[in-house]
C-alpha cells in the first residue's frame, strides 16, 4: 500500500476593512486593530463613496463609477471576511452577506477571546518562550513609536503600528510590553528611518511573525512614496500597496528636507546590479500620490546627489489596483 504525505500551510484570515475616507476617527481604529492581529499588515483597507474621487480618474480613459471600482478592488484583495466599521457601508457591494462581519467583532473586550483572527498575545507568548526569555548577545530593539504630534498619528500607525493604551486592545500592548520589553520612543525625522532596520521591532513587525510571503506585484525597485501624511486616501494607499507585496516605505512631504541625507543614502542602497540569468539592475523608484505636486517631487529627487550608474525611476500614475 503506497503511503500519501500532505503538506499544511496556516496563514492568517485575510480582511477587508471598508472605511469611509473622510472618518479619521475610524481609520485610526481600524490600524490599531491591525496593530493587533498577526498578519494584520497584509490585510486591506477598501475606501467607500459613492462617487468616483477626482484623484482616480484618468484623462483619457473612462473612468469606473464608485461602486465599481470598489467592487474591483473587492475582486483583486479576495479578502476572506469583509469588515463593516459602519452599519450599512458595505451595502451595494458584490461580497456574501454571510462573510460581512461588524468592527466590533474583532474587538472583545480582555476577559474575551476574539472570535475571529489570532492576535499578538499569542505571538508574544511564542516569541518570549522561543527567544525573549534567554539572554542574548544582540537583542532586538522593541518599540512602540509615538508620533510627535496629531498631525503624524496616522502616517505612524500606518508604517509601524499603534497599539492603545485603554480600551479592548490594551491587553495586547501590555503583553508586548511584560513579554518582549517594548519602550515607548517618540519619533522624530532625523530618526524616522532608523525605525526601518532589521533590528527594531514594532506591532506590526511582531504581527509578522513566522509568515513567510511571495509578492504579486510586478515593480522589482524598492520605491518611497512621496506622500502628504495628513491624507486619509494617502495613508490608505501606501497600506495597500505594501500589503500588496509592494517593497514600499513612505517620504511624508513634510519631512522630505530632513529627510534628504537618508533618501540619498536609500538610492545609493537601492541600486543592484543584475543576478543573472536577468540582465536588470535594481534601482530607486519614486511614486508620487495624487495629493502631491508631481513637478515638486521630480525638483526635490533632482536635487540629490547619488552615484553616476544608479538611476532613479519616478511616477504619478497611481497603479490601478481595482483592475488587479
Amino acid at each position: 500500500m503506497e503511503t500519501q504525505n500532505a503538506s499544511v500551510r496556516v496563514r492568517p484570515l485575510r480582511f477587508g476593512f471598508v472605511v469611509d475616507p473622510k472618518d479619521k476617527a475610524s481609520l485610526l481604529q481600524v490600524l490599531q486593530l491591525n496593530s493587533c492581529l498577526w498578519g494584520g499588515m497584509y490585510n486591506y483597507i477598501i475606501p467607500r463613496f459613492v462617487k468616483t474621487p477626482a484623484r482616480y480618474r484618468e484623462d483619457f480613459i473612462r473612468s469606473p463609477s464608485g461602486t465599481s471600482l470598489i467592487n474591483g478592488l473587492i475582486d483583486a484583495f479576495q479578502p476572506d471576511f469583509l469588515v463593516e466599521t459602519a452599519v450599512g457601508i458595505t451595502k451595494g457591494l458584490q461580497f456574501e452577506t454571510r462573510r460581512i462581519v461588524p468592527l466590533q467583532s474583532l474587538m472583545p473586550s480582555v476577559a474575551e477571546q476574539r472570535p475571529y483572527g489570532v492576535d499578538v498575545r499569542s505571538i508574544c507568548e511564542a516569541l518570549y518562550q522561543e527567544t525573549f526569555r534567554f539572554v542574548q548577545r544582540h537583542p532586538p530593539n522593541v518599540v512602540l513609536p509615538r508620533a510627535p504630534s496629531p498631525r503624524y498619528e496616522l502616517l505612524l500607525a500606518a508604517t509601524f503600528g499603534e497599539i492603545p493604551d485603554s480600551g479592548g486592545l490594551a491587553e495586547c500592548r501590555n503583553n508586548i510590553v511584560n513579554a518582549l520589553g517594548a519602550k515607548d520612543e517618540m519619533v522624530q525625522p532625523h530618526s524616522f528611518i532608523k525605525y526601518f532596520s532589521h533590528q527594531n521591532l514594532y506591532p506590526l513587525r511582531i504581527g509578522r511573525h513566522v509568515l513567510e510571503t511571495q509578492s504579486r506585484e510586478w515593480n522589482l525597485d524598492e520605491t518611497l512614496f512621496y506622500m502628504d501624511e495628513r491624507s486619509p486616501y494617502d495613508i490608505i494607499e501606501y497600506w495597500n500597496l505594501r500589503a500588496l507585496g509592494w517593497r514600499i516605505r513612505p517620504l511624508p512631504q513634510s519631512w522630505s528636507s530632513q529627510l534628504r541625507p537618508d533618501c540619498e543614502e536609500f538610492i545609493k542602497e537601492a541600486h543592484r546590479a543584475p543576478v543573472p540569468p536577468s540582465n536588470r539592475t535594481q534601482d530607486a523608484a519614486f511614486l508620487c500620490s495624487r495629493s502631491c505636486s508631481f513637478q515638486e517631487m521630480q525638483s526635490y529627487i533632482s536635487s540629490l546627489k547619488r552615484p553616476s550608474d544608479a538611476i532613479v525611476t519616478v511616477s504619478d500614475r497611481f497603479p490601478r489596483l481595482w483592475e488587479e
